[in-house]
């Protein structure tokens, strides 16, 4: 588990390098107005899923305490991670999307 999560952030990196050096090569900026705004409003919906997202697991793990239901903290931090991201990764792509449709 540990050695594909680091895989993972060690090929993402090494993506954003890539895409940061085409970038640079070619003189266009890395950010403008647009994909800074879409990034603040996806990381804005993404803060708001995880943490009602942590409410829900709290209140779930504290109403099946006496069942046995638990996980070890790690675990539940890397899922909640996960989530969280995958939830931003998402919501840009989506905004994107949403922004290119509105402006042809």
């Amino acid at each position: 588990m540990v050695l594909a999560t680091v895989v993972a952030i060690a090929l993402v990196a090494l993506l954003l390098a890539l895409r940061a050096m085409r970038e640079l090569r070619s003189g266009m900026p890395l950010d403008d107005e647009r994909s800074r705004a879409m990034k603040a409003r996806a990381g804005y919906y993404a803060f708001y899923v995880s943490m009602y997202t942590t409410l829900a697991l709290a209140f779930v793990f504290v109403l099946f305490e006496d069942e046995g239901l638990a996980l070890p903290n790690s675990e539940l931090l890397f899922i909640l991670v996960a989530l969280m991201g995958s939830v931003q990764i998402v919501l840009m792509t989506y905004l994107n999307r949403r922004g290119r449709r509105s402006a042809a």
